[in-house]
């Protein structure tokens, strides 16, 4: 009994398959773009065009190396002479904690002014003392701010024991 109703499920299929290939169905949406060809052989050159304006000047090019060096040249032209110098030459000696040259003949104040340098613990400044002028032309500074470095009087001291 199992035959006659699969024969009729297979003539149910047969005629909806019938009925749909006879009535035109609606227009399917757009396809994706495909890929783009290969490129194509090169073309025949054209006719030569008309000659363009000068351009800009390009930028300089690197500093190329030095040369060899020249000989020696003739030497100068002699300058005007100097003011005359000590009559029996000169040596200058310092007199830490004086303010007079001794009354020998021969000597002369060059240079006055008080002793100073860096402080005996800190690190850098001057290692030698300086000859600070006794009316200095100060630098101006912002308070708390100060510019270079510290400079202290020196202190003269006789008789340590």
């Amino acid at each position: 009994m199992k035959k006659p109703v699969n024969a009729v499920i297979v003539l149910l299929f047969i005629c909806a398959a019938t009925i749909v290939e006879a009535q035109p169905g609606r227009d399917g949406r757009d396809g994706e773009d495909g890929r783009d060809g290969r490129d194509g052989e090169d073309g025949v050159p054209g006719p030569a065009g008309q000659v363009g304006k000068d351009g800009k000047d390009g930028r300089d090019g690197r500093d190329g190396k030095d040369g060899e060096k020249g000989e020696k040249g003739e030497p100068g032209l002699l300058g005007p002479p100097g003011p005359p110098g000590p009559s029996s030459g000169g040596v200058v000696y310092t007199r830490w904690g004086r303010t007079t040259c001794p009354d020998t003949p021969g000597t002369e104040l060059v240079y006055a002014g008080r002793a100073g340098g860096s402080y005996y613990n800190h690190k850098g400044g001057a290692a030698n003392y300086l000859c600070l002028p006794e009316s200095p032309d100060y630098l101006s500074s912002t308070p708390g701010h100060p510019i270079g470095s510290p400079v202290y009087g020196a202190e003269y001291e006789s008789g340590w024991r």
